[in-house]
């Protein structure tokens, strides 16, 4: 499934799969990340948003897969 996650990801529009990538794979908090990037918070909670919102939309079918083949 993380291999799953690793594809979808790369789908991420630039600016929103390199926050996330930066939150979740690396660890990194909001304020690191917009510092880093000299955007808002505000950006940074609003990209993490999208990001989430299009994995949990592109990986439910992926999911409903592996739990039916259970």
């Amino acid at each position: 499934f993380s291999t799953i996650v690793r594809q979808k990801t790369a789908d991420l529009p630039e600016k929103c799969r390199e926050i996330f990538t930066m939150a979740r794979m690396e660890g990194l908090t909001y304020d690191e990340i917009a510092t880093y990037l000299d955007v808002s918070k505000k950006t940074v909670e609003n990209q993490m948003v999208i990001a989430y919102k299009k994995l949990r939309e592109w990986l439910k079918p992926e999911l409903e897969k592996i739990i039916s083949q259970t």
